[in-house]
């Protein structure tokens, strides 16, 4: 789409105000600084600033506000990106902000951390075909030739930097002199301040998902409320509200459970109807519990099986496998051979069978 076309399709400030209503109603729950939702509001008038400026200004925009232009702007921006329905304005808006990336001193950091991230992940990629341990792994972030690369290398193997990990660390400090042992002591303290970072911010997240699962049960209107949540809801929310479903049940809570189920329900039927017409007819036929029902479906429809049919049910059934979950890989793979069958037989013209 032309630039100069894309224009008529910028967000409606609507949209935006909704969605930062809704994220600074989760932050006051979760008692965050009026100071920092004041921050939040001025990056959220900053972005409808910048998608209602003329294409031609936006260069000396983003040169004007780089330092304004920074991860939680974009973070928000993303978020907003996420909430409009209407395509063409998500589009329009995600071309410039593409360019503003591409443009600003962030965008410049992001892409050297992502080029960090692409190598650590190839160097954690070697050490596993040897075999993965945590003295490899400490020689990886020995070899680590900047404060990226450390950076990179926590964030991929955060679960793995435990006490031992630490302590073989601290033992080679102890064991070095001079300005090896003054390095050493410098990269644990970088990693210790990633991690503790890393943790704070997943704590953030944990408590940011509870704040919003507490507002979808006091809303009044539900369906709203999901619509506006949706650009928030992600696995760590989903897994939140599986929890609390669990709690509630065992407990035997009656009101909450009902209202818990409520939401599940309807977040579900958002997620199916959002999803590619075959991945919901995938989605469709592994909600069945009953195997000879979803064995119908497939029969009764075999002009809907196509290749992305067929490769969900594989990439499903490989999940199972790799989780552990024997029983329910093989019975996706029987899926997937009856599925290849019909989708054969459909396009060779025999009758269902």
């Amino acid at each position: 789409m032309r630039a100069e076309v894309r224009k008529g399709y910028l967000f409606q400030p609507q949209s935006v105000l909704t969605l930062q209503g809704l994220i600074e109603r989760v932050l006051e729950t979760e008692g965050i600084s009026k100071e920092d939702i004041e921050s939040q509001r001025e990056k959220m008038r900053l972005f409808e600033e910048f998608l209602s400026i003329p294409d031609e200004h936006l260069k000396p925009f983003v040169d004007e506000h780089d330092e304004q232009l920074d991860a939680t702007f974009f973070q928000l921006a993303s978020l907003a990106l996420q909430s409009t329905r209407d395509p063409k304005a998500r589009e329009a808006a995600a071309s410039r902000l593409e360019r503003a990336i591409e443009w600003s001193t962030f965008g410049q950091r992001l892409k050297a951390q992502e080029q960090e991230l692409k190598a650590a992940t190839e160097s954690l990629q070697a050490l596993s075909e040897k075999g993965l341990t945590r003295e490899g792994l400490l020689e990886l972030f020995l070899q680590a030739p900047n404060h990226e690369r450390v950076v990179a290398l926590v964030n991929l193997t955060r679960p793995a930097l435990d006490y031992l990990f630490f302590q073989q660390l601290s033992e080679r400090i102890d064991a070095a002199a001079g300005e090896e042992k003054q390095r050493l002591e410098t990269l644990r303290g970088q990693i210790l301040e990633v991690t503790q970072e890393i943790d704070r911010m997943q704590q953030a997240r944990a408590a940011q998902a509870a704040a919003l699962l507490r507002s979808l049960l006091e809303a009044p209107d539900l369906d709203e409320a999901l619509r506006q949540a949706m650009p928030l809801i992600d696995d760590l929310f989903l897994g939140t509200l599986q929890a609390n479903l669990q709690v509630a049940e065992e407990r035997g809570n009656g009101e909450a459970l009902e209202r818990l189920r409520q939401i599940d329900q309807r977040l579900r039927a958002i997620l199916r109807d959002s999803l590619p017409p075959g991945l919901r007819f995938v989605q469709q036929i592994l909600e069945q519990e009953d195997p000879q029902a979803a064995e119908e479906i497939l029969r009764a429809e075999p002009e809907r099986i196509d290749d992305e049919v067929l490769n969900s049910l594989m990439a499903t059934a490989q999940r199972l496998e790799d989780s552990g979950d024997k029983e329910s890989a093989q019975r996706v793979r029987d899926l997937y051979k009856l599925a290849l069958k019909l989708s054969m037989g459909a396009k060779m013209g025999q009758p269902k069978s």
